[in-house]
């Protein structure tokens, strides 16, 4: 009786936090659609008032920290050489790469070694070469010591020549326009310093807690229909709404994100994402819930292990 109970109670817990959930998804989609008419508007005057003008367009430099990338990396360059944005560099910083990482960079691109003093802005290792292009989108290599992703940054700051900079993964791919839409906040309020996401709040929550809810959610609701606390009608209303929610927000969240800005995106790859929204609410989500739960394993060995890239074709 007594483990039915606690299982009762687990299940009221995880029905008002579900409700709370989807209240909060409702209510920031709500805000979300009444900022979108002004969105739309300060969108439309930046592109025809300010964006048309190219005088009033900032520098960018791009920064590109790399540690052994020499398969992804010239896809990644050639991809920031094809921004639609007047004025920007592209930094690249090798952080003590022990593959040929810098040789596949200099050779594709014909980067020349040049001496050239950098402002110690912010405290970083040290450099070791400097290569830079001769005409075309500046593209600028700094071989340095090994000190990781944050003091390879730290030396891209230094090396930068413009007020603006943007960090890119060394295996990421960018939309043509990016650019454009990363200084839109700048050109819109001269006082805005950075643009970004406060990412910890947001993974706290969804990467960490929700995991967490909702395995123990799924398990007691097949635990209190095994042990007949729930009746069969109940538990298949339950799934449903469950499978149902998860899978709305995320046809919303494709639909929303098509229309909005990816007028770009092949009609192919977002039917993709249309089905697959579909789909992931029926045990792929549960199963990414669960095998998530192996973070919090106390007994088991987290590292990177052995990971070996492989260059994949693109296709358009």
């Amino acid at each position: 009786m007594t483990i039915n109970y606690i299982i009762y109670y687990i299940n009221v817990f995880f029905f008002f936090y579900m409700f709370l959930y989807a209240i909060l998804f409702f209510l920031t989609t709500i805000l979300s659609s009444l900022n979108l008419d002004d969105f739309f508007v300060r969108k439309r005057h930046l592109s025809y008032s300010i964006l048309k003008n190219e005088a009033n367009y900032i520098p960018v430099s791009i920064l590109v920290p790399a540690y052994n990338e020499e398969v992804t990396i010239i896809d990644t360059i050639n991809s920031l050489l094809n921004l639609d944005y007047p004025e920007y560099e592209i930094v690249v910083i090798n952080d003590g790469s022990t593959d040929k990482t810098a040789e596949v960079i200099i050779d594709n691109f014909n980067l020349k070694q040049v001496a050239r003093p950098i402002k110690k802005l912010v405290e970083s290792k040290d450099v070791e070469e400097v290569y830079e292009n001769d005409e075309g989108v500046k593209i600028v290599l700094v071989n340095k010591e090994n000190g990781g992703k944050s003091d390879a940054l730290n030396m891209g700051v230094n090396v930068s020549r413009y007020p603006l900079f943007v960090c890119v993964d060394a295996d990421s791919l960018l939309q043509y326009d990016s650019l454009k839409k990363i200084v839109e906040p700048f050109l819109e309020n001269d006082h805005t310093i950075a643009v970004g996401f406060i990412a910890y709040p947001y993974f706290l929550f969804f990467e960490y807690i929700t995991p967490i809810l909702e395995v123990i959610g799924i398990t007691t609701i097949v635990l209190s229909f095994i042990l007949k606390i729930i009746n069969t009608r109940f538990f298949i209303f339950y799934l449903l709404v469950y499978m149902g929610y998860n899978m709305v927000v995320s046809m919303i969240a494709v639909l929303l994100d098509k229309c909005l800005f990816g007028k770009d995106l092949p009609n192919k790859i977002f039917y993709k994402q249309f089905l697959y929204s579909i789909i992931e609410s029926f045990g792929y989500r549960q199963l990414c819930s669960l095998y998530r739960l192996g973070a919090f394993n106390p007994f088991k060995k987290h590292e990177w292990g052995n990971m070996v890239r492989t260059k994949q074709q693109v296709i358009e």
